[in-house]
């Protein structure tokens, strides 16, 4: 009655505890049994659909393993157990699906990987997130010539082996909130890497080889508070757009030196060095990144004593944030004709901020206390949203009745504000 049957969607079988046998459906292309919670055993006759090219069993939470005949499933490329949290081991001969292009086993119970999966050859994404029983990768896993994307998200393991190097093909590593130390040296032998996911790791230095990655585009660090030096060769980084490496709020530790290099990232548009106290001065070359868009330097203290004329070299920004920053005042953004946002929330020593690009659109300054003053907003014509809660000692904002493209204020707190000011925005 089924022979003809190409898709079986078995999604939400909440009470299915066993499949049934699928000897009369030879024709299947694709299996998909996520979410059936009580699902236990799967009939051994799953090696007979020879045409089957996914198989899904996502959120499987009772199923302790598969049988060895899905190893014969030569035309499989999708097999996905993401959360099938009880399956601890996978088929000794997984390596004879030739064709499996996409290996899911996120928060399983996997310890190892089998050899046989060496022979994966067409294999490009491994998955292997919150697999928190698996410690190791094995050195065998830079054969897989094929491989694109490797995830290690929340993983235990502890160490991405040298053969690393030999991934040619590899464009995306992702190892954020894993347990691993270190990159390997040979990392920059992994020519097309284009991403490099390594936030709240514990690795203390960043190779050298790191500049060989010419095709690196994102690099994120966050919260690998260990590091305090970048080697020069990250200013050969030429295709690299983004660089996140903010510290963890509260540590002591974070970036101490930027490399007079890195004003060589002539590609860079967005910057994020939040909360890296101990970064006290910033190289000269910095102000060389003309393109750079979006600045997050929340909680740093080396914008103060900055030449102004230095920071106006900046003119391509167009989101600026130095909340929590120590410093007295800002160089002047006049010039700075793309600049749409500004966070300046809790710079508490803050007296004065400067004129604004007519181009301005969203100024957020709570909790500045020592506030005194703001320049003439008046030409702000498409400013939409103005923030400045517990700002207690600004008594004027001079203009603020002639917006008209204001959407959202905020003066809560602002409680020496003058009579003058109160009476024009009524």
């Amino acid at each position: 009655a089924f022979g003809r049957l190409r898709v079986l969607n078995l999604m939400d079988c909440k009470h299915l505890t066993a499949t049934p046998d699928f000897s009369n459906t030879p024709h299947m292309v694709k299996l998909i049994l996520d979410r059936c919670i009580l699902l236990a055993q799967v009939h051994e006759s799953v090696g007979c659909l020879k045409n089957l090219i996914c198989l899904s069993m996502r959120d499987c939470y009772q199923l302790k393993e598969l049988p060895n005949s899905i190893c014969e499933l030569s035309s499989l490329e999708t097999l996905d157990l993401h959360r099938c949290s009880k399956v601890s081991a996978l088929a000794m001969h997984v390596g004879d699906m030739e064709s499996l292009k996409r290996l899911i086993l996120d928060q399983t119970k996997i310890k190892t990987l089998p050899d046989s999966m060496r022979q994966l050859k067409k294999l490009n994404l491994l998955s292997l997130d919150g697999c928190r029983s698996l410690t190791e990768l094995p050195e065998w896993i830079g054969s897989m010539e094929s491989l694109r994307n490797l995830t290690l998200r929340g993983s235990t393991v502890e160490r991405i082996p040298e053969s690393i190097g030999q991934l040619t093909n590899l464009v995306r590593l992702n190892a954020e909130r894993s347990s691993i130390v270190a990159l390997p040296h040979s990392i920059g032998k992994a020519k097309n890497l284009r991403r490099i996911y390594v936030d709240h790791t514990a690795i203390e230095e960043v190779p050298d080889s790191i500049g060989s990655l010419e095709r690196l585009e994102i690099f994120s660090l966050d919260g690998c508070n260990h590091i305090k030096f970048f080697p020069s060769s990250i200013g050969l980084l030429k295709n690299l757009a983004e660089l996140s490496i903010g510290a963890t709020l509260g540590c002591t530790g974070g970036i101490r030196e930027l490399p007079e290099s890195f004003g060589s990232l002539t590609a860079l548009r967005r910057l994020y060095i939040n909360l890296n106290a101990e970064l006290l001065t910033v190289p000269s070359s910095f102000f060389q990144i003309s393109s750079l868009e979006d600045l997050s330097a929340h909680g740093c203290n080396w914008l103060e004593g900055v030449d102004g004329n230095d920071f106006s070299k900046l003119s391509s920004l167009k989101k600026l944030n130095l909340a929590d920053g120590n410093f007295y005042t800002l160089p002047s953004l006049a010039s700075f004709s793309f600049l749409k946002t500004l966070t300046l929330s809790f710079c508490e020593r803050l007296l004065s901020i400067p004129q604004l690009p007519s181009s301005f659109e969203e100024l957020v300054a709570m909790g500045c206390s020592a506030l005194e003053t703001i320049f003439d907003i008046s030409h702000l014509k498409a400013l939409r949203v103005l923030k400045l809660n517990e700002c207690t000692k600004l008594i004027d904002v001079h203009g603020l009745e002639k917006l008209r493209s204001l959407e959202e204020l905020t003066l809560n707190d602002c409680s020496n504000l003058s009579h003058a000011l109160r009476d024009r925005i009524k």
